[in-house]
């Protein structure tokens, strides 16, 4: 498997795990496969403030992406979320 390809894979797993603990706690959850948006996931849950997720397996994130990420969740009227 090439290092591109199990990388993919690290990162396929950790968005599905994200939303799957997500889902066990009442959030309705959608996942954008293969995004190259700002956002990997959208959770949102009554009575909550929707979530907008990027799913880093490294935990980190540049400068320019973050602000994507919270441009988008401001103009959502939600809240970015780095996983």
């Amino acid at each position: 498997m090439s290092p591109h390809r199990n990388n993919r894979a690290r990162g396929d797993y950790h968005e599905r795990q994200t939303k799957a603990a997500l889902e066990a706690i009442g959030y309705v959850v959608t996942r954008s496969a293969g995004s190259l948006g700002p956002y990997d996931l959208i959770a949102a849950r009554k009575s909550s403030i929707l979530l907008l997720i990027s799913c880093k397996v490294s935990g980190r994130i540049d400068p320019g992406e973050r602000a994507s990420l919270i441009d988008s969740a401001e103009r959502a009227g939600g809240r970015a979320v780095l996983a």
